[in-house]
C-alpha cells in the first residue's frame, strides 16, 4: 500500500505524507512500473497522487514526477516535457524531510539534492500549477521551480523545496571564511626556481603586481591548484587578477571545483582582464579543492585566489540506470578491452577505467596502454545505436601536468555490428575534452580509439552519446 494522505489545508501542504523511518531511497523502474511503495509528493487537479522521481536526459540527471499513465518519469528539459522510460522512483522517505515554502532564489541550506546537470546540483521542488501540485527541481539561478506540464516546461516562482533536518555545527563556522589561504598549492609550471611560486596566489597578500604572484609558463595545460585540506560548501570565488601588465592573459581561463576524488563538481570562465573577477557558486556545491586552468600556450599569473566556504560533507553519488529512449551515454559501463595494460606495482590502468562514469583525469583512475606499434581500447555498445556524439576526455592536467599530447593523432572508429569502420575520426589536440559531434545518420556497434604508433593510449572517460538503432 503506497505511503500517502490527502489532507485539504493551506498551501502545497495540501498535500502531507505518513512515512515509516529510514533512508531515501531511489528504486530502479521502468515504464508504468511505479512500485506499490512509491512515495506521493504531489498531485493531479483530480486529486489523483503523483510520485517522485527522476530520469536521465543525456548526461543530466532530473527530478520530477511519474504514476503509471505517464509510462515514464516526467522531467522538465530544453524547455519541453520530456518523458523518461527508465528511471528511479522514491520508495522510502525518512519523516524528518518536510516540505519548506520559498521563492524566487531562496533555497535553503538543507534543501534536498535530488539530481545534477553540467553546472551542479539540482535541489527538489514542487508547486501549485493549473489545481494540481507537480514536482520538479530548482537552485539559485532559476529563481523558480522549474517542472513539466502539458508538454513543455513550467516556472513557478512561490514553491516549496523537500528539506532535510539541519545539521548541528559546533563552534557555529562564518560561511565568509577564505578555505583557501594558505593551504597547500601547486601549479602547472614556475617562472622561474626562485619567482612566482603557486603559493603567492593564497598567501593572503592581495596584490596585482609582480613579484607579489604566482607565474607558470606557457604550455599548453598550464594551471594552478589549491588543497583545501577537507570538504568544504563553497560559496564565492574571488581572483585578483595581474595588473602591471600582461591583464589580459587570464581571459579565456576556466575556474574549476573538484570533489575528493578530483571530479569536476563546477566550472565557469574567466571572461573579463579587470582586476577582479568574482563567481557565486550553486547552492550545496561541495568541494575539496580549486582549480585555475588556463587555455592553452598562455601564462597564468594571479594575484590572490580566495575560496569562501564553511565545512561540509559531500553529497552521496547520485546514481541512475542508463537511459536508452533518449540520447544518453550509451558506452557507460559496457564492455571494453585493450591491447594492452600498464601497471605501477598492482595499480593497473584497465580498460574498464575508461568508460566508468568518473570523469577524474588523473592516474590511476584512467585506462593506460603500453607503448607499442598499435595500441588501442574499444567498447562494446551491446547492440546498434544511432550516435550523435563522442566526447574524449583526456589525461590530466595533474600534480605533474603529465602527457596530455600523447592522444594528439589518435583515431577515432566507428565499427559495425562485423567490427567494420564506418566513420572516423582524428584528436588534434592536447586538451582536456575533445567533442566529435557527428553526421546524422551514424550507425555503429563498437567505439575503438587507436593511438599512433609507439605511444601510450590513457584517457579518463569516453562517452558515447545516442540512440538505439530503428
Amino acid at each position: 500500500m503506497r505511503k500517502f494522505s490527502l489532507s485539504v489545508v493551506g498551501f502545497i501542504g495540501v498535500f502531507t505524507f505518513s512515512l515509516a523511518f529510514g533512508q531515501l531511497v531511489w528504486t530502479p523502474t521502468t515504464g508504468s512500473n511505479v512500485p506499490p511503495t512509491a512515495v506521493a509528493g504531489g498531485k493531479e487537479s483530480n486529486n489523483q497522487a503523483v510520485y517522485l522521481c527522476r530520469g536521465k536526459v543525456g548526461t543530466n540527471l532530473y527530478p520530477g514526477k511519474t504514476r503509471k499513465e505517464f509510462n515514464g518519469c516526467n522531467v522538465s528539459s530544453g524547455g519541453k516535457e520530456v518523458a523518461v522510460n527508465a528511471y528511479e522512483v522514491v520508495t522510502s522517505q525518512p519523516s524528518t524531510y518536510t516540505w519548506q515554502a520559498t521563492s524566487g532564489s531562496q533555497i535553503p541550506s538543507n534543501a534536498v539534492q535530488g539530481g545534477q546537470d553540467n553546472v551542479g546540483a539540482l535541489m527538489i521542488c514542487r508547486a501549485n500549477w493549473q489545481g494540481g501540485v507537480h514536482m520538479g527541481y530548482t537552485r539559485k539561478e532559476f529563481n523558480a521551480c522549474n517542472f513539466s506540464y502539458g508538454g513543455v516546461q513550467q516556472l513557478v516562482a512561490s514553491y516549496e523545496v523537500l528539506i532535510a533536518p539541519m545539521p548541528v555545527v559546533t563552534p557555529p563556522v562564518s560561511a565568509n571564511n577564505n578555505v583557501a589561504l594558505k593551504k597547500p598549492a601547486s601549479q602547472s609550471s614556475s617562472w622561474s626556481t626562485t619567482q612566482g611560486m603557486a603559493s603567492n596566489a593564497n598567501d593572503g597578500a592581495v596584490t596585482g603586481s609582480w613579484p607579489g604572484l604566482n607565474h607558470t609558463q606557457n604550455g599548453p595545460n598550464e594551471f594552478w591548484m589549491v588543497d583545501l585540506q577537507g570538504s568544504f560548501q563553497i560559496s564565492k570565488i574571488s581572483i585578483n587578477n595581474r595588473t602591471d601588465c600582461c591583464n589580459d592573459r587570464i581571459v579565456g581561463a576556466t575556474v574549476q571545483i573538484l570533489n575528493s576524488k578530483k571530479d569536476v563538481v563546477f566550472k565557469a570562465p574567466i571572461t573579463s582582464s579587470g582586476p577582479l573577477s568574482e563567481f557565486t557558486v550553486p547552492a550545496g556545491t561541495v568541494g575539496s579543492f580549486v582549480r585555475v586552468l588556463n587555455k592553452p600556450n598562455d601564462y597564468l599569473h594571479m594575484g590572490e585566489v580566495q575560496v569562501l566556504g564553511t565545512p561540509a560533507q559531500e553529497a552521496l553519488p547520485v546514481v541512475v540506470t542508463p537511459i536508452a529512449s533518449v540520447a544518453a551515454n550509451v558506452a557507460l559501463n559496457k564492455p571494453s578491452k585493450q591491447t594492452s595494460t600498464y601497471c605501477e606495482g598492482t595499480v593497473c590502468g584497465a580498460a574498464g577505467k575508461a568508460n566508468d562514469g568518473k570523469i577524474a583525469q588523473n592516474w590511476p583512475d584512467l585506462n593506460h596502454t603500453m607503448d607499442g606499434p598499435s595500441e588501442f581500447w574499444q567498447v562494446d555498445l551491446q547492440g546498434a545505436f544511432t550516435i550523435s556524439t563522442i566526447k574524449i576526455h583526456n589525461r590530466g592536467p595533474e600534480w605533474d601536468n603529465c602527457c596530455t599530447a600523447r592522444i594528439v593523432g589518435a583515431k577515432v572508429e566507428i565499427l559495425d555490428a562485423a567490427e567494420k569502420v564506418v566513420h572516423t575520426e582524428t584528436v588534434t589536440k592536447p586538451i582536456l575534452e575533445t567533442d566529435f559531434v557527428l553526421p546524422a545518420g551514424i550507425v555503429g556497434n563498437h567505439v575503438r580509439i587507436r593511438n599512433q604508433p609507439k605511444q601510450s593510449l590513457h584517457m579518463s572517460e569516453v562517452e558515447v552519446i545516442g540512440i538505439p538503432a530503428r
